[in-house]
């Protein structure tokens, strides 16, 4: 048996290398202990349990002999062989199950080899050292290691081998002075060190050599070492039969520690929480290494023949007892011993849950065993063995003793509970008083305690037990009552408020001047506050405040009736409770906790984030730590008001129903709080209920496009953005909170940053989609918490970025502005080139013309000159007449020259700018006033007139319109002054023509030929010319024109 069972001891060392040592608080409170069972009934592939483990991101696998598992609280995955696909598993009967870096997941196969699950793919994968052996020893894979440098170590009954991940083959590596060797276990010290312990021996890798040197104590093998375990700078090892070993890691030397085994050997060697080396010994005990010596712990009721295997759980500081009957105990930190189970197969895995304090146990036909176990806070007051005080669960909570005991009403009795041991004393036995009234109400006035029940009011003396009715009376079911400060006493019955008088009860519905709803409401529960205003409860008209000034009464109602503006938002109203600090709460059928601020007369809602409000709150009480306890219908909830942080209790966290009555509960001087439930009266200390529940671990399990899983190189859960065109943009994400105790208590709320404003409220479903999401970056985030919204610190995140379509990239638009900016440029391009070609073939055609011209017309006009001087020598005076016709002529000739050389200077493209005709006008100026009276004068003309160029029409037209002008001048000015300027500014020419003469009425010559053809000219140009002149006061004329870009850049 020992070497039969080393498969689950070598185990044990795996669960204790991956769980995380905390410290522990001891509290002396009740545990209980919850067993669920997982068979092939519940999801599990086989009943035939292999091994057990729980990966970095909280899912449990499980092996089994027909199939691999994987659990999340809610649901099992089943892995099978399945021949038609390549990426199943090779077989379905597994062994022992390992973890490596990056999270996947290797199980060791019966048929030889190992799979592993590739978690981003999910695919299987298999690994073995010879295909053409399958039978090889080196197949056979007893332990494996991953080790801080990403290698996989394997061994085998044969082989310690290396994992190619490139050839998914075992590569052996070589032992010094062996050539194989029975691998026991791998281990990776904190020194970077791996440490193979085996048959043969403990063996140490080389790096630099590659290879496994020998580790001997004295000279000799130290064979059969197992279970190493590192506690400081030494390597502890069991030895089969020699006891325990010590190695240390940095110079390997090795001490023996010696332990009498009588025989037995070691069945698992662990640290527990306070450092101490442990080691469980089969059929004789558990035995810790203190001060150089073994210590025996102390098993309480325990045979100890019967010890197996022991480990203990840090989280809790409690052994685990596995039997050689197959039976688990729990050794709790009081040193209580428990009883888990006793299995009726054979226990061949054990998993010690580090977060919830959980055990698994897998068993050779019996399935998975979950055993946790959590401290029971809420009690219960139970007297199932006495029948004359009425079953329990109809008890209720009807006041307070005046020793600070809770008095209980059922349906035989009025009982009173010692606050402190919870000791029961029937105070009333209805039978023998022949008294059938229920009480709902009492008030212990010391003498005697005042009843209220379905029939109105009666007082039962406490020494003689006698009941008599009170002096006025009143007849109805009380609902509620109390006393005010004046000592008056206030009732309701029936549903009616009532005020007691010296002439007896007055009804509410008597007084005059309140509210009509006020006098038909149907009241619940009374309540005077510190400030001695009264508060009435009702159905369905929310909430009355009552004060009496002068002897009349102020009524106002708060009530929800479709507008917020008071922030009141209950229509029935079934509790009424001020703090310590006079705050004042009430507690709603369906608007849960509500808050009065009372200098602004507006009310605060309390609602857990992310859920509904409390439904249909029963009673408030208040802790000593300020915290504020409300019972509902779904069980208890705790609340801070300064943190507003709620917490929720239900029957998961040990209470014995969610469904509490209505104003059942008090709190005792101690502290202590009683709440009445359909299955009884809770009772619990607040200080000693955790404040900090655990919560569940929030994960994205997968994101999925088009409702396909979308795979990438890594596991969703190590990915923080996913990209995505722009077409696909139906996403949907699967998330989970894995909770292996309480899964469906479980809630979650997810928002779509981009999308969503605000969290979604609560919801149990696990998965959700985004449809038609537009080009941008999106986080997705999801929290988990409590059934009311109590929500864990943690969220996950994962952030989406659907890229736009390449026309609506950056880079498209740069490239599209380039393109187009080339375009435009072409086309300008194109243009200048075609307006230069036009310009060159308008060039040279006008010089052809003008030299055409000019040789065809000057040789005509020489030849009438020549002509008219012949006729005129001829005639020599003989006909007068004749003469004046050859003179005209000659005149006619002359200037038609002249205009034929002004025309040919316009045609000619070597005279385009504007300097050139400045030139041409001041030439002609002087020519023209030349051998007068009259003084012509031109202004420096602007040198910047030579980059300024003019077309012909512009050079014709000005040319004509200031020969006109000038011709003017000479004839009708008189003038004794001319003078001509020009100036270029702000891309327009300006050219003034000034005399002296006598002017003239523009008005009156506005008509002329002249001016009205300057005019025309000008307008030609869509330029302006303006005449200045007055009768003895000279003329200007002034032109003022912007050639266009093209005329006058090209």
């Amino acid at each position: 048996m020992p070497f039969s069972f080393l498969k689950c001891i070598k185990k044990r060392l795996f669960v204790h290398l991956t769980i995380v040592i905390l410290p522990f608080q001891i509290h002396l409170v009740a545990q209980t202990t919850t067993i669920k069972k997982f068979t092939t009934a519940e999801g599990l592939s086989n009943d035939d349990v292999r091994d057990i483990h729980e990966d970095r991101f909280g899912y449990k696998w499980v092996s089994t002999g027909h199939g691999l598992n994987k659990y999340d609280g809610y649901n099992f995955e089943v892995f099978r062989h399945n021949p038609q696909d390549a990426y199943s598993l090779q077989a379905n009967s597994q062994g022992r199950i390992f973890e490596d870096l990056p999270g996947n997941i290797w199980v060791t196969l019966d048929i030889g080899g190992v799979n592993k699950y590739d978690r981003a793919s999910r695919k299987f994968f298999f690994y073995n050292y010879n295909n053409e052996q399958p039978n090889h020893l080196n197949n056979f894979v007893k332990t494996m290691v991953f080790d801080s440098k990403g290698r996989g170590w394997v061994g085998t009954q044969k082989e310690v081998n290396l994992i190619d991940e490139s050839l998914q083959k075992f590569v052996p590596v070589s032992v010094v002075g062996k050539e194989e060797i029975n691998v026991l276990s791998i281990y990776e010290s904190n020194t970077r060190q791996i440490w193979v312990t085996a048959i043969e021996g403990v063996f140490l890798y080389s790096d630099s050599l590659n290879q496994f040197e020998p580790v001997e104590s004295n000279g000799f093998p130290i064979k059969g070492a197992y279970l190493p375990i590192e506690i400081g700078d030494s390597l502890w090892l069991a030895v089969f039969n020699e006891g325990v070993y010590r190695v240390h890691t940095s110079n390997q030397q090795v001490s023996k520690v010696n332990v009498d085994l009588l025989g037995s050997w070691i069945s698992n060697v662990f640290q527990t929480s306070d450092g101490s080396l442990t080691i469980s010994v089969p059929e004789r005990g558990i035995y810790q290494y203190v001060d150089d010596g073994w210590k025996e712990v102390i098993i309480p009721d325990f045979e100890t023949s019967q010890l197996l295997v022991a480990h203990e759980n840090p989280k809790s500081s409690e052994f685990l007892i596995v039997t050689t009957n197959n039976e688990a105990f729990r050794l709790r930190s009081d040193g209580v011993l428990e009883k888990i189970i006793k299995s009726d197969f054979k226990l061949s895995t054990f998993w010690l849950d580090n977060r919830e304090a959980t055990i698994w146990l897998g068993s050779r036909g019996g399935g998975v065993i979950q055993a946790s176990s959590k401290p029971n806070f809420f009690d219960i007051i139970d007297w199932k063995d006495d029948d004359k005080l009425g079953h329990s669960t109809h008890a209720r909570i009807v006041g307070k003793t005046t020793d600070g005991g809770v008095y209980l009403s059922t349906e035989k009795g009025l009982i009173a509970v010692d606050a402190e041991n919870q000791k029961v004393q029937l105070v009333l036995d209805y039978s023998t008083k022949d008294f059938y009234h229920y009480i709902r109400l009492l008030r212990d006035n010391g003498e005697n305690i005042m009843l209220a029940t379905d029939d109105g009011f009666f007082f039962l003396d406490k020494k003689t037990k006698a009941l008599r009715g009170p002096s006025v009376t009143i007849s109805g079911i009380v609902s509620d009552f109390l006393y005010d400060s004046n000592d008056s006493l206030w009732v309701i019955v029936n549903e009616q408020l009532f005020k007691q008088t010296p002439n007896g009860f007055t009804s509410t519905r008597e007084w005059a001047d309140v509210p009509v709803q006020f006098k038909a409401a149907q009241g619940r529960k009374l309540f005077v506050d510190s400030e001695e205003t009264m508060w009435l409860a009702t159905v369905r008209e929310g909430m009355f405040r009552i004060r009496e000034e002068n002897g009349a009464y102020d009524v106002k109602q708060f009530k929800y009736s479709g507008v917020r503006a008071s922030g009141f938002l209950s229509q029935t109203v079934n509790e009424i409770f001020e703090d310590a600090d006079s705050h004042l709460w009430i507690g709603g059928f369906s608007s849960g906790l509500m808050e009065f601020d009372r200098q602004n007369e507006t009310w605060i809602s309390h609602t857990p984030k992310g859920s509904m409000p409390i439904p249909n709150i029963q009673s408030i009480e208040q802790a000593n730590d300020g915290a504020l306890w409300i019972s509902s219908i779904n069980g208890l909830h705790s609340y801070w008001p300064a943190k507003r942080q709620f917490k929720h209790y239900t029957i998961h966290n040990g209470l014995p129903g969610n469904t509490f009555r209505f104003h059942s509960s008090t709190k005792t001087e101690t502290g202590k709080m009683f709440f009445g439930s359909t299955e009884g009266i809770t009772y619990f200390d607040p200080s000693e209920v955790k404040g900090d529940m655990s919560y569940p671990d929030i994960q994205i399990e997968s994101v999925r496009l088009f409702d396909e899983q979308v795979e990438k190189d890594r596991p969703i859960q190590q990915i923080d953005e996913l990209e995505f065109r722009y077409n696909q943009n139906f996403i949907g994400f699967d998330f989970i909170a894995i909770d292996y105790l309480n899964p469906n208590d479980v809630v979650y709320s997810y928002k779509l940053e981009g999308v969503d404003d605000s969290w979604s409220n609560s919801t149990k479903l696990r998965s959700v989609n985004y449809a038609s999401l537009s080009p941008g970056t999106y986080t997705f985030k999801v929290r988990a918490g409590r059934d009311a919204g109590d929500w864990g610190p943690v969220e996950a995140s994962l952030t989406i970025e659907i890229l736009s379509p390449f026309w609506q990239r950056w880079w498209f638009y740069s490239i599209l502005f380039v393109f187009i900016c080339s375009l435009l440029y072409a086309i300008h391009q194109y243009r200048v080139q075609r307006k230069i070609q036009r310009l060159s073939f308008m060039e040279s055609t006008r010089k052809k013309a003008a030299a055409d011209f000019h040789d065809e017309m000057g040789n005509k006009l020489t030849r009438i000159a020549l002509f008219s001087e012949v006729l005129e020598r001829q005639i020599n005076g003989s006909n007068p007449d004749a003469a004046a016709y050859v003179e005209k002529i000659k005149h006619n000739s002359r200037n038609l020259n002249n205009s034929m050389r002004d025309f040919l200077w316009a045609l000619d493209p070597k005279k385009d700018s504007a300097y050139d005709l400045a030139s041409m006008l001041k030439d002609f100026g002087e020519e023209l006033f030349d051998k007068t009276s009259i003084a012509f004068s031109v202004d420096q003309i602007p040198t910047v007139l030579q980059g300024v160029n003019l077309t012909m029409d512009w050079k014709r037209h000005l040319i004509m319109t200031f020969k006109e002008a000038m011709h003017n001048v000479l004839k009708h000015a008189e003038a004794k002054n001319v003078s001509l300027s020009f100036n270029y500014k702000n891309d327009r020419i300006e050219i003034v023509l000034t005399d002296n003469g006598k002017g003239f009425d523009l008005e009156k010559h506005h008509e002329g030929y002249g001016l009205r053809n300057m005019k025309s000219r000008v307008n030609e140009l869509a330029a302006n010319i303006e005449i200045q002149t007055k009768i003895e006061s000279g003329t200007k004329v002034i032109f003022s024109g912007k050639p266009s870009i093209s005329e006058s850049r090209v």
